[in-house]
């Protein structure tokens, strides 16, 4: 039987921005014969396919604008004629398919992949005001998970977690799958000319780092920066540093202040393709984010895109970095 199915994540509609557990799962349901629909965020960068509507501001917006979220999703729900919706748990969403379901008896299942706001207001870090609404959402949302009966979680310590906090059973179904179609090692031919292309040496030992450059990464980057530096005097070392966010500039300073630069790479914004070539061509991808409870348990895609394409992978020591690499 074919289902049209209805993905609702808080995430850009450019592959390969932090959402490998959404495109390799519509690719493998499409496979299968299947129809999806994606609902994400407006993101300028990206070329929009036909089953991508992206209607969810950021995500601040989104919890004052509910409303008008609601309204635009049911035209897309009247149009479309989806079987069923799948959604990532957390956000505003939960509130979301709760307003829905007065109007539309459409099932819906949540998927735990992340601890966004859980993390906001552990880490109290944000402003005030961020942190009180994402600690009223976590409160409401967790009432509303605890009565809806379809609820699933992407790895075994989310699931673990989300069982204590909610005194329920959460099923691990997986959804963090990978397309080994398109995150594969590649030719020594195609690393040469890679190398080349982005003036990657071949003589040093290239550490490559690639993600998000927003603030709660800076720390685990500057200790890498470091790191780095103090290999320099011994051995033959370089540090390819691709990405992007808003501390991006802050980091290549910091590079800069320390000396680094001489072995150093400073990568353009890239597509998701040229991205895994280099990911494929380096020595080394690292991934220093240091995250702190509850964040140590959502699973890392990063990571797991790391070594489809047989990289080898260093990582900071935490739960669910060790859970994937076992």
């Amino acid at each position: 039987m074919s289902l049209k199915i209805l993905f609702i994540y808080n995430e850009s509609p450019l592959e390969g921005k932090g959402n490998i557990d959404l495109f390799s799962v519509t690719k493998k349901l499409e496979s299968k014969g299947h129809k999806t629909i994606m609902i994400l965020m407006s993101d300028e960068q990206s070329p929009i396919q036909d089953n991508i509507h992206t209607i969810l501001p950021a995500p601040i917006t989104g919890f004052l604008t509910i409303p008008l979220i609601l309204k635009k999703l049911l035209k897309i729900i009247k149009n479309e004629k989806p079987d069923i919706i799948l959604s990532e748990a957390g956000w505003y969403f939960p509130v979301l398919l709760k307003l829905l379901s007065f109007f539309n008896k459409i099932p819906y299942v949540f998927n735990f992949r992340g601890l966004v706001l859980e993390d906001i207001v552990e880490w109290k870090i944000h402003s005030i005001h961020i942190r009180l609404i994402a600690n009223l959402f976590v409160k409401i949302n967790n009432k509303l998970y605890r009565k809806n009966k379809h609820i699933i979680g992407t790895n075994y310590a989310l699931c673990k977690y989300y069982e204590e906090i909610l005194g329920i059973s959460v099923p691990l179904i997986g959804t963090h799958s990978i397309d080994l179609n398109t995150y594969k090692p590649i030719s020594e031919d195609e690393v040469l000319s890679t190398k080349k292309k982005y003036n990657i040496s071949e003589q040093l030992v290239s550490i490559f780092y690639t993600g998000a450059i927003e603030k709660w990464h800076v720390d685990g980057i500057k200790i890498l920066c470091d790191a780095v530096k103090g290999f320099t005097d011994t051995y033959s070392v370089q540090l390819v540093l691709g990405g992007y966010g808003n501390e991006k500039q802050n980091i290549i300073d910091y590079i800069k202040k320390i000396n680094l630069m001489k072995n150093c790479i400073i990568l353009p914004w890239l597509n998701h393709s040229e991205i895994l070539k280099i990911v494929a061509s380096c020595d080394i991808c690292i991934d220093p984010l240091i995250r702190q409870f509850p964040m140590d348990k959502p699973p890392p895609g990063k990571l797991i895109e790391f070594m489809a394409c047989g990289s080898c992978v260093i990582t900071t020591d935490c739960v669910n970095n060790k859970e994937w690499i076992i």
